[in-house]
């Protein structure tokens, strides 16, 4: 509602009427946004990386690019991997969810208390959190007095990219396609 607001054409995306009132597109939607923060967190580490210590210089040229690349590789792999288990632990979600809440039967009694592990509860807070930092900070980047933490053509940087994402790169993106994924 805050993105329609302000000009944001969310309630034009296929499925959009859903987010009410079908959990399952909401966990499509928390997937988006999960891959989009990730992706954002991924190139601010890389820019500030680079500002950091490098790789070890050698005297060999190729040995130093091929050090700089295995470098570079290992960081995004790094964070795909994290990203893809994030968005892993989502798809997971709905099923974690019931289990927690419901006396289930396969071939057995599945117990919430047996079935849901400390783990599996840490992994949905940690996403969950995520979820409520990207929401305050779409909050913040439209509070009025943003201007006085950033500057003007930042905010309008981030406005736009995140205009061109919605109603541009998303236009044709079916909160429903996510599910057949799964």
């Amino acid at each position: 509602m805050l993105l329609h607001s302000h000009g944001y054409r969310v309630y034009l995306l296929k499925d959009a009427k859903e987010f009410f009132k079908n959990h399952e597109i909401r966990h499509s939607l928390q997937m988006l946004i999960e891959t989009g923060m990730s992706l954002f967190e991924t190139v601010d580490k890389w820019e500030s990386r680079k500002l950091k210590k490098q790789p070890p210089k050698t005297s060999r040229k190729w040995l130093n690019n091929t050090l700089q690349f295995l470098s570079d590789a290992a960081f995004v792999l790094s964070n795909v991997s994290t990203a893809m288990s994030r968005v892993e632990g989502i798809i997971k979600f709905n099923d974690l969810k019931n289990s927690g809440f419901y006396v289930d039967y396969k071939n057995e009694i599945l117990i919430p208390k047996e079935t849901v592990v400390q783990e599996d509860y840490n992994s949905i807070l940690d996403t969950s959190n995520r979820l409520i930092i990207f929401y305050k900070q779409l909050r913040i980047i439209f509070h009025p007095s943003i201007t006085k933490h950033l500057s003007k053509d930042k905010v309008e940087e981030v406005k736009n990219g995140l205009h061109v994402f919605i109603n541009d790169a998303l236009k044709d993106f079916s909160f429903r396609e996510i599910n057949k994924i799964k």
